[in-house]
């Protein structure tokens, strides 16, 4: 009896573009702008890989005691987020500290990939600093999508575009 010779099948090819690559670690990274719109009292947060202007809210009504959830569309094909996630956004603060969540949401569920706190000084400037944290390497199947979780302690707020855009550079694998 003869035993079949199986051989491999291609896997189907994906042109992945990435705003940046570390060839080294094998990642590329997808940049993403945070996003506020306001439309009356109602409040909407997004992450979009374009920098669109944000409209603010009144002067009286920026200071954030909320939890913000931003995030991206559904992802059409399947990623793997691996390496260190960067958080850039741009704060201003009376003191405190925000904790940044990223997070892959499946249907209902949401699975944290890297969670990091930044503390603020109590002077009242402005600070746009960069944030890291190490992601668990995390399967992104199509439908899923990412998300943000912005939480803060304190009194201050987050402005996604007013000087400098707040960003977060998001690592996935490069399938070679």
């Amino acid at each position: 009896m003869t035993i079949p010779v199986r051989y491999r099948t291609a896997k189907e090819k994906v042109i992945a573009s990435f705003s940046w690559t570390d060839v080294a670690a094998g990642t590329g990274y997808v940049t993403y702008y945070f996003g506020t719109m306001f439309t009356g009292a109602a409040v909407g947060f997004s992450l979009t890989e374009t920098a669109i202007y944000t409209a603010l809210a009144p002067a009286g009504s920026r200071k954030v005691t909320i939890v913000h959830n931003y995030d991206t569309s559904t992802f059409n094909t399947p990623r793997v987020v691996k390496g260190t996630v960067v958080f850039e956004p741009d704060l201003q603060s009376a003191g405190g500290a925000w904790t940044f969540t990223l997070q892959r949401v499946r249907g209902a569920d949401a699975t944290e990939i890297a969670t990091v706190t930044q503390t603020i000084a109590a002077d009242g400037s402005r600070t746009n600093s960069t944030i890291k944290a190490t992601c668990t390497e995390t399967n992104i199947s199509r439908g899923d999508f990412l998300r943000i979780v912005a939480t803060p302690t304190g009194d201050f707020w987050l402005d996604p575009n007013v000087t400098s855009p707040s960003r977060v550079h998001i690592p996935f694998k490069i399938e070679l």
